[in-house]
């Protein structure tokens, strides 16, 4: 990180930035609670008047112009019928940073991919069909790089440890059996699929998905994809959702469809460990990846 950016988060606080958002707003939020979670960057519940919100917001650089971009690509796919937590209002902030106000959904991480809770995102991942936002960011165009390597995630992971050289010997090998076929860009894509950015309900039925931040134009698939690759990094016994997960995507696009974006996305995800995780947390994680890449290409062992 930029040391300029990481100054500037420091010293913000969730005080001086809810000021800055209810002075352009005129509202009255006020502070809750931290919410867990985050990847993509901090979360807090707020509430004004009764009325109970999201607030997110980045430091100034890359991820708050994000932010800003993908404003408009998820409100275009919430009118369609996408079921997301709608994003209320957002804005630049005067240190060059950005927030969000969103929705908030009341409901509960998916723990474990059971087959109900498969069903429930197989659903809401179908209605992401279609809704591509012409000025999102094309991330099929992002995954094909990533796999060609004219993206730097793949030579990080390479160059982090030998196991991760080793696992993209075998992810090339895999992307080299899918072979050509192009990744398509009419839908609506999350881009991170993790199980805390998708809410069940009561009855665990329904899911919503949240934390839209890297929103894009591309394939489902690859929704899909980045879910079924998390059970692997974090194996679960009970994920009885699993193989219904993978046919449900082998049938959008094709099986060879699939495994393109399963490899690319765990490079992605693993370029991201690079910069979180220790080498030994790295290691262990690519070690059981093999398995995935087995998956994918001679089917579930």
């Amino acid at each position: 990180m930029d040391v300029s950016v990481a100054v500037s988060q420091a010293s913000r606080t969730w005080r001086s930035v809810l000021a800055e958002i209810n002075g352009q707003l005129g509202s009255r939020y006020r502070w809750q609670r931290r919410l867990s979670g985050g990847e993509q960057g901090g979360a807090h519940q707020v509430s004004d008047g009764g009325r109970l919100a999201v607030l997110k917001w980045q430091p100034a650089g890359s991820k708050a112009q994000r932010l800003l971009q993908a404003f408009p690509a998820v409100a275009y796919a919430a009118d369609g019928g996408w079921p997301v937590a709608r994003w209320l209002v957002g804005g630049p902030l005067a240190d060059g940073g950005a927030f969000m106000l969103q929705e908030y959904i009341d409901g509960t991480p998916i723990a474990s991919l059971h087959a109900q809770g498969a069903r429930a995102v197989i659903a809401a991942n179908a209605r992401q069909s279609g809704l591509a936002f012409s000025d999102a960011a094309d991330d099929s165009c992002q995954l094909e790089a990533v796999l060609s390597g004219d993206c730097a995630w793949k030579s990080q992971v390479t160059d982090f440890t030998a196991a991760g050289a080793s696992l993209v010997q075998h992810g090339d090998a895999v992307a080299a059996w899918a072979g050509s076929a192009p990744i398509p860009v009419s839908d609506v894509v999350h881009g991170d699929y993790s199980s805390s950015n998708i809410l069940l309900d009561a009855d665990g039925s329904t899911a919503t998905f949240v934390d839209c931040e890297t929103v894009g134009r591309g394939s489902r698939v690859r929704d899909l994809a980045d879910l079924y690759r998390q059970d692997f990094v974090y194996p679960d016994a009970c994920s009885t959702g699993l193989a219904l997960l993978r046919a449900a995507a082998s049938v959008i696009e094709g099986p060879q469809v699939f495994a393109k974006c399963a490899v690319a996305v765990t490079y992605n995800n693993l370029a991201w460990w690079v910069e979180h995780k220790t080498p030994a947390e790295f290691d262990q994680a690519c070690n059981r990846l093999h398995r995935l890449f087995d998956d994918l290409r001679y089917g579930p062992s």
